[in-house]
């Protein structure tokens, strides 16, 4: 079951950038695998700007991850950590759905989904944070498949 975000509703996507105060909101913190603090920030995502943005709003509206603890599982324990040129890392892990019956079950699908996460610090106080989280699509679909957010488990 997704965990609900009470009192933080999603911002419409198509948008401007709300103000820097409103984007820097901490929505949630988690502990990554060195047991370091990692946050993660309401940020903002527009349909009119799809590359943009960051942050909660972003995983949400634009790759519908709506269980925040699949984040936090990836973040505290990934398969693989790879640090990226631009200075950020990748944690990633692989989401699988699985079809079972009496005789046991079957891999029917599966995704690899990538939290990138900065550690740099914030224009305010604190790091950045979580960029985003996403799912390597065979088809580059944006949307993770529904099924991520209860294939990994916190």
């Amino acid at each position: 079951m997704a965990a609900a975000l009470v009192g933080l509703p999603a911002v419409a996507y198509a948008q401007v950038a709300p103000p820097i105060p409103a984007q820097a909101e901490v929505v949630r913190t988690f502990k990554n695998g060195l047991g370091e603090d990692v946050v993660l920030r309401r940020g903002y995502w527009s349909g009119d700007n799809p590359n943009g943005g960051f942050g909660y709003e972003k995983i949400l509206n634009k790759h519908r991850i709506t269980n925040l603890d699949v984040v936090a599982s990836i973040v505290r324990n990934p398969d693989y950590v790879t640090r990226q040129s631009n200075g950020r890392f990748a944690h990633s892990s692989i989401a699988r759905l699985f079809r079972c019956d009496g005789s046991g079950c079957i891999e029917t699908s599966s995704v690899r989904v990538l939290v990138i996460i900065d550690y740099h610090a914030w224009t305010g106080p604190g790091q950045f944070g979580v960029v985003t989280a996403y799912c390597e699509n065979r088809d580059n679909a944006w949307a993770c498949p529904d099924y991520v957010n209860t294939a990994i488990k916190a």
